[in-house]
């Protein structure tokens, strides 16, 4: 097989580092906006106390995933539930104030997120260094 610069190759563990860090600014991103309820909260406010409690549950969960990815730990469940989130995201397109990005975005970072689950963290990532 003819590739034009094969030594990027010894490289490759830095390639997922990067997609693992790209996921999780999307997700601390999605839960700064969560959290900030931009034109959010008249949504969660026809739920009642359940809606409130909905938008927390969200919030913690993206935060916790970003974060996770963020620093390496625990990629793989990381990348499961954020691939869980983005496809329910996906489905929620229905609600712009929920899922403001279009559909593609989702169904690429949950893409992005099966990958980190079979691809692992990469460079820098606490999963993994070796003891």
């Amino acid at each position: 097989m003819f590739n034009v610069w094969p030594e990027l190759f010894t490289y490759e563990i830095f390639a997922v580092a990067l997609l693992r860090l790209s996921v999780a600014v999307f997700f601390l991103i999605h839960g700064t906006r969560t959290l900030s309820l931009w034109g959010i909260g008249p949504f969660f406010d026809r739920f009642g106390s359940w809606g409130l409690w909905a938008a927390r549950l969200a919030t913690t969960l993206q935060f916790a995933i970003g974060v996770l990815l963020l620093v390496g730990a625990w990629t793989q469940v990381a990348a499961l539930f954020g691939m869980l989130v983005c496809l329910k995201l996906a489905a929620a397109r229905r609600f712009p104030t929920i899922a403001p990005h279009a559909k593609a975005t989702y169904y690429l970072v949950a893409v992005i997120c099966l990958a980190l689950m079979f691809l692992g963290g990469g460079a820098f990532a606490v999963d993994f260094i070796k003891l």
